[in-house]
């Protein structure tokens, strides 16, 4: 029978290795996010402090790790308890965070004399973006550029095919927020270009037109999207059809896409006509 001076030794054995555990993985960045820091470590502006200001404090912060050539796990701590709080976070804090691990493990993957990267050479710094991932869902140019950069680092270990999957990824998660930006884009750039043309402002509904109509919406997947950006440039090549009627050799430098050419074709053959073409 175990006596019970030995089993209070054991337990305070097991329990050593437990805590030991937990804190050899927070240091390898084993999967989940490090905990953060507690009020007594961290200033108010970690919580109370506009996105700005948390900002110019991780900066602050950073310059200082890096000076000091540590691990930038106080930025990590900082980090996670503004993120745990839900607080607003700059996408450039989040990168700078990322990318400060990312140059703490890049000056010690490249050994004197071998210029490979080692295959495991930033694996603290894709565990530390993995777990933002998990963070970042509502932000579409937070998680891609977090994707990217994890793509990067998997590409420059020889990992290409991982890469390539993160690349995806990285196109998948920014793509419909950019669809939405192309449309507004093209949308405003057509409609200036139609009310300078009313106040007779010809140089700058031209130059909003022509840009409005290097945009080849013949490439989105998306068919709603793509009808949209169609109509667009259906606005846009009549606009510049009127802007030139009177003006021959402009309209006949005109083309458009060719899916188009069944409604900007028979107003441009007039135009041409009336012009004396």
């Amino acid at each position: 029978m175990v006596s019970l001076v030995a089993f209070r030794q054991i337990a305070a054995a097991v329990l050593l290795v437990v805590l030991a555990f937990g804190i050899t993985a927070r240091l390898a960045g084993a999967g989940s996010p490090p905990t953060p820091g507690g009020p007594t470590t961290l200033p108010g502006i970690v919580m109370d402090g506009s996105a700005e200001e948390f900002q110019g404090y991780m900066s602050e912060l950073r310059a200082r790790v890096e000076k000091d050539g540590t691990e930038p796990t106080d930025l990590d701590d900082a980090l996670w308890q503004r993120i745990n709080g839900h607080r607003e976070i700059l996408d450039e804090t989040v990168a700078a965070t990322v990318n400060c691990w990312r140059g703490y493990e890049g000056q010690r993957a490249i050994k004197p004399g071998n210029g490979r990267i080692p295959n495991d050479a930033f694996s603290k710094t894709i565990a530390r973006i993995d777990a933002l991932l998990g963070a970042s869902k509502p932000w579409p140019s937070r998680l891609a550029s977090l994707h990217q950069v994890k793509a990067d680092l998997l590409n420059g270990e020889g990992r290409y095919a991982d890469a390539t999957k993160e690349y995806a990824l990285a196109v998948e998660s920014i793509s419909p927020a950019r669809l939405d930006f192309d449309t507004r884009l093209e949308s405003c750039l057509a409609t200036e270009g139609d009310t300078a043309r009313i106040t007779g402002d010809a140089a700058t509904a031209e130059a909003a037109y022509l840009r409005a109509l290097s945009y080849n919406f013949a490439t989105v997947s998306d068919a709603n999207a793509q009808m949209t950006l169609r109509d667009l440039y259906i606005q846009a090549g009549s606009g510049i059809i009127e802007l030139r009627r009177h003006n021959l050799a402009k309209l006949r430098e005109l083309f458009f896409i060719p899916s188009t050419m069944n409604v900007l074709g028979p107003q441009l053959d007039a135009a041409i006509a009336e012009a004396g073409g």
